[in-house]
């Protein structure tokens, strides 16, 4: 699973608080991945004011597309299909599933 965090640019290796908000469902190669979309919580590392999936889609309706058409790409050599999106619940549920094993 990876987390990718919508914010100013911070420098690699930098620890932000982040607010998880959505996850985006994939299958790369016919293998399920989960990406977690997540927010700083700090003010002055934030970009978008969304702390939850509805204010996400609400205010930034272009993100979701954007997003999706990033990952289906960033990645030539292996076939990506989005199969979608769920809120921060389901977020917050797949990290403390991966904190078990």
């Amino acid at each position: 699973m990876e987390v990718l965090v919508i914010s100013q640019t911070v420098k690699t290796g930098s620890i932000l608080e982040i607010i998880s908000i959505a996850i985006l469902k994939l299958s790369d190669d016919g293998k399920l991945v989960y990406k977690i979309i997540a927010v700083p919580i700090a003010n002055d590392d934030k970009i978008l004011q969304a702390t939850n999936y509805l204010e996400l889609t609400t205010k930034y309706p272009g993100v979701k597309e954007i997003l999706e058409i990033w990952f289906s790409n960033y990645d030539a050599e292996e076939r990506t299909e989005i199969l979608g999106w769920e809120d921060q619940k389901s977020a917050l549920f797949e990290i403390k599933k991966q904190q078990r094993h």
